[in-house]
């Protein structure tokens, strides 16, 4: 509490109480005290006066030290305990008061306390000492600067060993010696034994301090205050007894006593202990010097070793026997000079094959690790080894032995030896690879017998009939090639691995059916332009302008997964894609514009509102269906004159297998049909936007946007895929999203039934490529017309894909706009990367794109699902 609120609060208390007193006995004062204090002042006023002010200032001075502690006990009891701040002059006169009131009454100790608060070191010191507190005392007059007073007093209070301390303080050895010897006794009758051995030891008391040491089975303390009298006797003794690592914790106190042990023990022909103790304490070629003469020619090579001594430790190594250990220790050696290839050399004489591996390896020197490796019949380690060192031979022979067939013949085709990875394939049971390698080397008996025995059932059949049929070309059985050829010609994708087949392909039918010669060779060009001779005769046979109509009977007309185009029909036409003039001037008006209130269908179904939209093949209207009184759209597709009934039938089947698909992601087809020559379709209407217009209006979309949307797409293809229904013409245009989010894709399957009524009518000639309004999403093999899948759709949804994340197609990231250079982009030329435009795509975005727009169909994802499950990780 404050001091002068505090002294405020007693002396109001105190004036109140004051008058209160006086004003309840002004009558009695009045009447008896006033005129007996007169009568006294007129006698004796001035020494009245005197006395009377003395007694009132005692009587207030007492009375305002109770009421302030009063004041404050009670002011703790309701608040809490608080402290006083009576520091300055008050307090301390009041504690000096106290101090030598104690003091006067005998109270020395309390005294001793008072000038111990008020730091009056000497009079503290004065009153502990008057009352016996000689320890107390002693620290005072530390405090006051008097050492010699306080060493006094603590031996006077038998307090030694502060004694011994502030003694050896102060340099006076003989004193503190005295006193720790004191202090050693009293420990030692207390029985605190470890103490008494410390005090005795610093009391320079060595012996006795070792004896109690002894006691205690502290024999290594013991062993060092024995060294310091020079009791041999006793140092020989605990020596003979100590186990050599406890001779080294004690030798790290003195080197000589380890010296002095390993002598004795040298002395009395125990060289072996002598050893063991100077190589506990880390002297290692005196402890090897040892082991020698104990003849313990390894441990002496060994102890060499930790002491660097390379050349001693060699000729001790040398002496032993045992030349496993020899090569053992050599390796050691190497290794600590990082001599790797000797390490690997010694281990393996030492027998030790795992080390020998593992230095060979340290210095990548595979080849010697591959034949440590042989040596314990661990082929296939050894194999890894030889095909680290690039030795493949090697590796396809330790492979053999392995009975791992398959990497055998990997590794005997990569160094040349293809005869035995012919015979590895065969006992792998991979009879394709074995045939293909036997008809490579023109090896036909071998490759008829292997070719034939790859089962229809496995993925490279076709591959492998088509090099059969090769093998039978070449030794002139053309009608079994031919009979080979047809069965899977169509089926064959251009590779580099399959280009053999469409060339020998090419030359059995160039005389016979060039049309179909010039499609093979055609196929080829999309994936090496120079092979052989393919470009002169590409040159030769354009140049002699025929046209051979395709058998009715050979064109497939399901719109399945399974469906092909034949080729014999598509060699018979070129890739011809309209001029952007033609496009937009002459075709668009082939399609008759119709008016508002328009009516179209069977007895006037529909009742056209107004134009959706136009391309170059159709156009879309908003219409009612006047039946269920429902909005709908309606695309009226370009007039085909030239169809005949059957035709037109088969157009509505193919219309009628799309109609019964069904999924919230497909925009569904209700009705198919003709009017006035025109065809028609009529699909749900959805109220949306197409994705090419929204990232043309906003810009590229969002990772989370794109996968959202995809993921729709997916479901919708994946399930349309299941229902045997390819696209065809997958693209931003064709999907439409409304404001919910929702995806539809629309144009499913409508490619597929125009062009095949199309292709059945000898009549029109436009190519696929024609068909559609743009070649910027269509596959290689729709331009080449070499067969169409579910990886057709794969390859589109690249495209879009790309579209979606960058806001570009390819072709305008590379400005070109001209059909037919799109085209040749498509079978050529490679795309650049999605990052490229939009750096903070992750890697697996421009994975997926890459993979999916391969221009070989077998290096694309081989379904949607395929796709999915990379897709989901991006």
């Amino acid at each position: 509490m404050n001091r002068s609120i505090l002294r405020s609060l007693y002396n109001v208390c105190f004036w109140l109480g004051a008058a209160g007193l006086a004003y309840a006995n002004r009558d009695v004062f009045d009447k008896q005290i006033r005129p007996s204090i007169e009568g006294v002042f007129k006698m004796y006023s001035t020494v009245v006066l005197i006395f009377g002010a003395i007694v009132i200032g005692i009587a207030l001075n007492y009375l305002r030290e109770a009421i302030m502690h009063t004041t404050a006990a009670i002011y703790g009891r309701i608040f809490g305990p608080i402290t006083l701040n009576l520091e300055g002059g008050d307090h301390e006169r009041n504690v000096m008061k106290a101090a030598r009131r104690l003091e006067k009454k005998g109270d020395f100790a309390g005294a001793g306390e008072a000038y111990e608060a008020l730091q009056i070191w000497d009079e503290c010191a004065r009153n502990f000492q008057k009352g016996g507190l000689l320890t107390r005392a002693a620290q005072a007059w530390e405090r006051f600067g008097d050492r010699a007073k306080a060493m006094e007093l603590y031996e006077n209070d038998g307090n030694f060993e502060m004694a011994a301390i502030r003694c050896t303080e102060e340099g006076l050895r003989d004193r503190a010696q005295k006193n720790y010897r004191l202090a050693a006794e009293l420990a030692y009758e207390a029985n605190t034994f470890a103490k008494a051995a410390e005090f005795y030891e610093k009391a320079g008391d060595f012996n006795r301090a070792g004896r109690v040491f002894e006691d205690l089975k502290r024999d290594v303390d013991a062993l060092r205050c024995y060294e310091k009298s020079a009791n041999t006797e006793r140092i020989e003794t605990l020596i003979e007894r100590l186990d050599p690592a406890q001779l080294a914790v004690a030798g790290e106190a003195s080197a000589a006593l380890v010296t002095r042990s390993a002598e004795l023990f040298m002395r009395t022909g125990n060289y072996l202990k002598a050893a063991e103790i100077l190589e506990q304490a880390s002297d290692f070629v005196r402890a090897a010097e040892a082991y020698e003469k104990a003849d313990e020619w390894e441990k002496a090579g060994e102890t060499y070793l930790k002491g660097k001594q390379h050349a001693k430790a060699i000729t001790a190594y040398e002496r032993v026997s045992d030349t496993r250990k020899v090569a053992d220790f050599r390796a050691r050696l190497a290794m600590q000079q990082g001599d790797w290839v000797e390490a690997g050399k010694q281990y393996a004489e030492a027998e030790k094959p795992n080390q020998a591996v593992d230095a060979f390896k340290r210095a990548k020197d595979f080849s010697a690790a591959a034949r440590v490796y042989e040596s314990m019949k661990r082929y296939l380690m050894a194999a890894d080894m030889y095909s680290a060192a690039k030795d493949f031979r090697l590796a396809g022979e330790a492979y053999s032995k392995a009975h791992d067939w398959r990497n055998a013949a990997e590794c005997y085709l990569v160094c040349g030896e293809k005869t035995q990875a012919m015979e590895a394939y065969v006992a792998a049971g991979n009879y394709f690879q074995a045939g293909r390698i036997a008809a490579e080397e023109s090896d036909t008996a071998h490759a008829l017998e292997y070719l034939q025995r790859v089962p229809q059932s496995s993925p490279d059949w076709k591959v492998a009939t088509g090099l059969l049929a090769c093998v039978f070309y070449d030794t002139n059985r053309h009608d079994t090639a031919r009979d080979l050829f047809e069965r899977i010609i169509d089926q064959i994708s251009p590779a580099n691995d399959t280009i053999v087949i469409l060339y020998k392909y090419s030359l059995l039918m160039e005389r016979v059916r060039p049309d179909l010669a010039l499609s093979a060779l055609r196929r080829i060009m999309t994936v090496n332009v120079n092979y052989e001779d393919v470009r002169l005769r590409v040159e030769a046979l354009e140049r002699l302008n025929f046209s051979t109509p395709a058998p009715r009977d050979r064109v497939h007309t399901a719109p399945t997964a399974e469906r092909t185009i034949s080729s014999e029909h598509r060699a018979a036409s070129t890739i011809r894609v309209e001029s952007p003039t033609e496009s937009s001037q002459v075709r668009a008006t082939r399609i008759a514009t119709l008016l508002p209130e328009t009516r179209v269908g069977e007895n006037g179904r529909y009742r056209i509102l107004h134009e959706l939209g136009r391309g170059e093949k159709s156009v879309v209207y908003k219409a009612v269906d006047q039946n269920l009184q429902q909005e709908i759209a309606l695309k009226i597709l370009a007039p085909s004159s030239g169809m005949s009934t059957g035709d037109g039938t088969r157009f509505h089947d193919q219309a009628r297998i799309v109609a019964r698909l069904s999924h919230p992601n497909l925009v569904p087809i209700y009705d198919a049909g003709r009017s006035e020559g025109t065809y028609y379709l009529a699909m749900e209407y959805v109220a949306g936007e197409t994705l090419r217009n929204v990232v043309k209006r906003k810009g590229p979309m969002s990772l989370e946007d794109a996968r959202r949307i995809v993921r729709q797409l997916v479901d919708a293809l994946n399930y349309a895929h299941s229902e045997s229904v390819l696209h065809l013409d997958l693209k931003p245009a064709n999907i439409l999203v409304r404001e919910s989010g929702e995806a539809k894709l629309c144009d499913l399957g409508v490619a597929a039934m125009v062009n095949d009524y199309r292709q059945a009518n000898s009549e029109f000639e436009d190519s696929q490529l024609a068909l559609v309004e743009s070649p910027q999403y269509l596959a290689p093999e729709q331009i080449l017309h070499s067969g169409v899948d579910a990886r057709t759709d794969v390859y589109a949804l690249g495209l879009s894909l790309f579209y979606f994340l960058t806001g570009r197609t390819p072709f305008e990231v590379r400005k070109i706009s001209d059909p037919v250079e799109i085209a040749r982009v498509q079978l050529h030329s490679s795309f650049p990367r999605p990052s490229t435009l939009r750096a903070t795509l992750p890697s697996k975005a421009d994975e997926i794109f890459m993979k999916c727009t391969q221009k070989n169909p077998e290096d694309r994802y081989q379904s949607i699902g395929d796709f999915m499950a990379d897709f989901v990780v991006m």
